[in-house]
């Protein structure tokens, strides 16, 4: 069975390149059989007029074409990652409810101020100054699993792409506290019903020393324990060349944690599919 891709962005995402035949192109050659289009969506920052909205119709427009012209080969999904949509549930649904997506992608980027970890790479920060912004993402993701109105918890563990590695496990408390302190955001999301993303962005940054993808073995297991059986898995590229990296690695890993499938969601509703099949 093909692999599945459920987290991309193309050039639509202000962070992000390449069209959208460029994407399936990539993923056709890597093996995918089912690509999900997920492009950004920071709905705190756009209601607070940082930056402005996608362009929908743009996205839209592309979107049909590849679909018509891929069928056959290539089975696409229209998704969104919302980013902090507990900043306006009202909003989030408005956005939402204008469009026929398949699979809505749940994320926190930015922290309280608006800054995101990204911003902080490599900046002179002190001990306290990570600490802070940590302690800030962590209430902010417990919040997103809280209330957000979404299918899937992307990247769990964000922020240990940019935080030094040097300094993480003393900022952090990672990895000896890892499921102390996600296990009130896990018990949400199984309460919920939001799917638990593998996320394999991490493994593409050797600067950060993360060898699991995100998140890694502990949290997975956690999550099962406490009744998570909806598990979805993505590449978070952002460029052609990145589809489907980390996807057997992060299957593998899965199954390691004692999941049998992944969920794929089409209008909104989960699908399993056979991790096995996939790898077979």
């Amino acid at each position: 069975m093909p692999l599945i891709e459920c987290h991309t962005h193309n050039h639509i995402s202000f962070d992000a390149e390449g069209t959208l035949d460029a994407m399936c192109d990539s993923a056709i050659r890597a093996g995918v059989g089912t690509l999900a289009l997920t492009n950004h969506y920071e709905l705190d920052a756009v209601l607070a007029g940082r930056c402005g909205a996608p362009d929908h119709l743009a996205e839209e427009q592309e979107f049909l074409a590849a679909k018509e012209k891929y069928a056959g080969r290539l089975t696409l999904l229209r998704g969104i990652e919302l980013g902090q949509p507990y900043a306006s549930l009202e909003e989030s649904e408005r956005l939402l409810r204008a469009r026929p997506y398949d699979v809505v992608l749940g994320s926190v980027h930015l922290l309280s101020d608006g800054t995101d970890f990204y911003d902080y790479e490599n900046a002179p920060l002190t001990d306290e100054q990570y600490r802070a912004m940590w302690e800030d993402y962590l209430g902010l993701l417990l919040k997103n699993a809280s209330v957000s109105p979404v299918d899937v918890q992307t990247h769990l563990t964000y922020p240990l792409r940019y935080i030094p590695a040097d300094r993480r496990e003393r900022i952090t408390g990672m990895p000896g506290r890892a499921v102390e302190l996600f296990e009130p955001i896990l018990r949400k999301l199984v309460e919920r019903g939001v799917a638990l993303e593998i996320n394999t962005a991490a493994l593409r940054r050797p600067a950060a020393l993360l060898p699991e993808p995100d998140p890694g073995l502990a949290l997975l297991k956690r999550y099962r324990e406490l009744g998570g059986e909806l598990l979805s898995i993505g590449s978070d590229a952002h460029r052609p060349a990145d589809v489907a990296a980390g996807l057997r690695e992060g299957t593998r890993l899965a199954q390691q944690a004692g999941f049998r499938y992944f969920a794929v969601f089409r209008e909104r509703k989960p699908y399993l599919v056979s991790m096995e099949e996939i790898l077979s």
